[in-house]
């Protein structure tokens, strides 16, 4: 039996995590989802007023300094995106 650790009543299995963290499919899926998410916020104008966080360049290939949101939040965003794949695939 894994050890598991309590965090605001989610019971997480840190192996299910790691596993996770070395699946390069799973990875993709995430990673699409914090990309599509970045684009988004670029196209619509869209900026997060912070002192650190995620940016992406210009539609032109310009580098761009703005800062479209933070790293929580990409975070949050590729895990949601992994879970429903997840959920879509049986698991």
């Amino acid at each position: 039996m894994t050890k598991e650790t309590r965090t605001n009543q989610i019971v997480l299995d840190p192996t299910q995590l790691i596993a996770v963290a070395n699946n390069s499919e799973l990875l993709e899926v995430g990673r699409k989802a914090v990309e599509d998410a970045l684009v988004g916020l670029r196209d619509d104008g869209i900026m997060a007023i912070r002192n650190n966080g995620l940016v992406i360049r210009d539609r032109n290939g310009a580098h761009s300094s703005i800062i479209r949101f933070g790293t929580e939040d990409a975070i949050c965003l590729g895990l949601k995106a992994i879970a429903k794949h997840l959920a879509s695939n049986g698991g």
